[in-house]
C-alpha cells in the first residue's frame, strides 16, 4: 500500500468508529444556528438566518435581517450533508421525527467525517516525520480515541472541522518544506484560509505556519528564492480566505471586522484550562501530558517540528484563555483548545521512534485515556447539563466550571452506568421501551432532547422510534465497529511486518 492508501484506511477505521458512536442530533445552540445557515444557503440562497435564533440584537444586520455570528465555512461544509439528509427524508418510507430530523442528523455526521480526516492527517504527518508505521498508528489512535476529538465527533460544533483544517495544513507545510513544493504550500494556505472562514481566530496561526516554512527550508538547504515562492503561495491563498471573510462581514454588518458580537476578556481561562474541573486539559485530555512530554524531548533535535506542532496550541491558549467565555458555552471540556491539542499528537510518534518513551506504556496510557472519553461519548452532555441546571441553585450554576460535582465529566460519568443498565434492559426486553415522544415543535433539537433515557447513539434512537428492531440496531452498530477494528488490525499487522523487515535490512 502507498502512504495515501494507508491514510485512507486510517480514515476508514476512525470514521467507522465515529459513525457507530454518532448521536445524530444538534444539541447546542451553536450547532442549530450553523444548521439554519446551511439550510438558508440551500433553500433560500441567502446568508441570512430564518430569524433571531439566539435572541441577540447584535446579530441584526444592516438590512434588518439576522445573521450567524459563527463562521460561514462550517455552514458551507455542511451543505453536502444537508442535501444527503434532505434526500433521505424524501425517499424514506416513513416519517422520522420532524422534517428537519434527517437533515440535522446528516449535518451532525459531518463532524464525524471531519474528525476522521483529522485522525488520518495525524497519522500521515507522524509517518512523514518518522517513517515508523507502528509509532504513527499509536499517535493516531491517541488522537482518535484518547482525546476529546472522539466526543466532539458527535457534536455540531466546528471543533472537528477546525481540527481537520489544522492537521491538514500542517501536513501540507511539511510536504512543502520536504519536497520544495509550491503547490503543497498553496494548498496549505487555502486550507488555513478555509479555517479563517470557519473560525476567524485561525488567522492568528498563519504566521507560525509561514515561519515553519522558512525555518525548515533553511535547515534543508533550500534556496531563499524557493522558500520565498513557497511562503508567497501559502500567504496569498490564505489571504483569499481572509478577503472572503471580510467581504462577508461587510455585506452583513457594514464593517470588514464585524462578526455579530464583541467578545469580553478576563484572563480567567489561563488558570481554568489548567485547573478548572469544567475545562482542565489534564482532566479531559490527560494524553496531552504525554504529547507535551514528547515535544520537550524532541525540541533540541527538531526545533522547527516543535514550532509546527506546538505554536498553534500556544497561540490558542493565549487567545482563548483571555476570553470571558473561555468554556465556549455548554461545552464538554476545553472545546476551543481541542483542534490545537490534536495537532501535537504526532510528537508522540517521534518520541516512540527515538525510544524516548516505551511503546507498551504508551499504549496502556492511550487505552486508559480512551476510557475517560467514554462518558462524553455514551451520554449527551447538553441533556445532562440542562437536567442538572433545572435543580441547581443560582450560585452553583454561576460557579459550575470550578466545582468538581458539576464538571461535565462527573455529570456524564454519574449518568453513564445507570443509562447503560437501563438501555440494556430495554434492548433485551427485560423492560418495555417507553413510547416515542412527540416532537416538541420547530425548536426541537431532535433525538438527544426527546429521548432523555437513551444513550446518545443514532441507531439506538431509531430502535426506540420503532424504525429498527433491537437486534437490527445492534447488528448495524456491530458492523461499523467491526470495520473499524478490522481496518486497525490490518494496518497494525502490515506495520509490524514492514517495520520488522526494515530493521532486519
Amino acid at each position: 500500500m502507498s502512504d495515501w492508501q494507508r491514510a485512507l484506511l486510517v480514515f476508514t477505521a476512525a470514521l467507522a468508529l465515529y459513525i457507530a458512536t454518532a448521536g445524530g442530533s444538534l444539541s447546542s445552540s451553536d450547532a442549530v444556528v450553523s444548521f439554519n445557515l446551511t439550510q438558508s444557503l440551500v433553500e433560500r440562497h441567502s446568508i441570512a438566518l430564518s430569524g433571531n435564533i439566539l435572541g441577540l440584537e447584535g446579530n441584526r444586520g444592516l438590512d434588518g435581517r439576522y445573521y450567524s455570528q459563527f463562521g460561514l465555512g462550517h455552514s458551507i461544509y455542511g451543505i453536502p450533508f444537508y442535501l444527503a439528509g434532505r434526500f433521505a427524508a424524501r425517499v424514506s418510507p416513513r416519517s422520522i421525527g420532524t422534517p428537519d430530523t434527517l437533515p440535522k442528523a446528516a449535518v451532525a455526521l459531518g463532524s464525524a467525517v471531519a474528525a476522521a480526516a483529522a485522525v488520518a492527517c495525524v497519522w500521515l504527518l507522524a509517518y512523514w516525520l518518522t517513517a515508523d508505521r507502528r509509532s504513527s498508528l499509536v499517535a493516531a489512535a491517541g488522537a482518535a480515541i484518547a482525546s476529546p476529538l472522539w466526543p466532539y465527533s458527535k457534536f455540531g460544533f466546528s471543533t472537528a472541522l477546525t481540527a481537520a483544517v489544522l492537521t491538514a495544513t500542517a501536513c501540507c507545510c511539511w510536504k512543502s518544506a520536504r519536497d520544495r513544493s509550491v503547490a503543497a504550500a498553496a494548498t496549505g494556505g487555502a486550507l488555513i484560509g478555509w479555517g479563517w472562514l470557519t473560525r476567524h481566530e485561525m488567522a492568528l496561526l498563519i504566521g507560525p505556519f509561514a515561519l515553519f516554512l522558512w525555518l525548515e527550508g533553511r535547515r534543508r538547504g533550500t534556496s531563499r528564492l524557493q522558500i520565498g515562492r513557497q511562503m508567497i503561495a501559502f500567504l496569498v491563498t490564505a489571504a483569499i480566505g481572509g478577503a472572503l471573510w471580510m467581504a462577508y462581514n461587510v455585506v452583513r454588518f457594514g464593517s470588514p471586522l464585524a462578526v455579530g458580537y464583541v467578545p469580553s476578556f478576563s484572563g480567567v481561562g489561563y488558570v481554568a484550562y489548567l485547573l478548572a474541573p469544567g475545562g482542565s486539559v489534564f482532566i479531559f485530555c490527560p494524553i496531552a501530558v504525554l504529547w507535551v512530554f514528547a515535544l520537550f524531548r524532541i525540541r533540541s533535535a527538531m526545533p522547527s517540528v516543535v514550532l509546527l506542532l506546538a505554536a498553534p496550541l500556544v497561540i490558542s491558549y493565549l487567545f482563548y484563555g483571555a476570553l470571558m467565555d473561555w468554556p465556549g458555552g455548554r461545552s464538554y471540556g476545553p472545546r476551543y483548545l481541542v483542534p490545537a491539542l490534536v495537532l501535537i499528537a504526532p510528537a508522540l510518534a517521534v518520541a516512540l521512534h527515538q525510544r524516548l518513551v516505551g511503546r507498551r506504556a504508551v499504549i496502556v496510557a492511550v487505552l486508559i485515556a480512551a476510557v475517560l472519553q467514554l462518558p462524553g461519548v455514551l451520554v449527551d452532555y447538553s441533556r445532562v447539563s440542562v437536567d442538572w441546571a433545572r435543580h441547581a441553585a443560582h450560585d452553583d450554576i454561576v460557579g459550575r466550571n470550578w466545582r468538581l460535582a458539576s464538571s461535565p465529566l462527573v455529570l456524564n460519568g454519574r449518568r453513564t452506568v445507570p443509562a447503560l443498565v437501563e438501555n440494556a434492559r430495554f434492548m433485551i426486553g427485560r423492560q418495555p421501551i417507553p413510547a416515542a415522544p412527540v416532537p416538541s415543535g420547530p425548536e426541537d433539537r431532535e433525538f438527544a432532547q426527546r429521548f432523555s433515557f437513551s444513550l446518545d447513539f443514532w441507531w439506538l434512537y431509531l430502535v426506540y422510534l420503532g424504525v429498527l428492531r433491537p437486534v437490527s440496531g445492534l447488528v448495524i452498530a456491530g458492523a461499523f465497529v467491526s470495520v473499524a477494528a478490522a481496518s486497525a488490525c490490518a494496518l497494525w499487522a502490515e506495520a509490524s511486518r514492514l517495520d520488522a523487515t526494515t530493521v532486519e535490512s
